[in-house]
């Protein structure tokens, strides 16, 4: 057997589907945290992946069924819902529940559109 016993359980739950709750706790050992947090990586246009990612997430939905977003829908409510429909499908990997919140969800939307994107694109640069 090769490895400490928590490496052998979060291969197994690796293995399983449960590898992010693993890879956190075993982090969190390993440096001496309770919870591991990374700060959220800066983009240098934010808020235009931002923009670019609520028009793809928005044509996406259309093209899924979902009825167009009126001019009435506030930017904030935009990002919720589309940031659920990508969690729902599978496209992003959802937040915890304690850390959903509307910084988080900017952020996870813009590093999905920041994946989408080519390397070269002007965006990114």
């Amino acid at each position: 057997m090769s490895g400490s016993v928590i490496q052998q359980v979060a291969e197994y739950h690796y293995k399983e589907g449960l590898f992010f709750f693993w890879r956190k706790l075993y982090s969190g050992l390993l440096f001496g945290t309770k919870n591991s947090t990374r700060p959220m990586k800066k983009h240098k246009n934010e808020a235009q992946l931002l923009k670019l990612a609520l028009q793809v997430g928005t044509q996406f939905a259309i093209k899924r069924g979902y009825k167009d977003f009126g001019k009435g829908i506030s930017p904030k409510d935009k990002v919720e819902c589309i940031y659920r429909l990508l969690v729902k499908d599978k496209l992003l990997t959802p937040l915890p529940e304690d850390k959903e919140n509307g910084p988080g969800m900017k952020h996870r939307l813009i590093v999905w559109i920041a994946k989408q994107l080519p390397d070269n694109h002007e965006l990114l640069q």
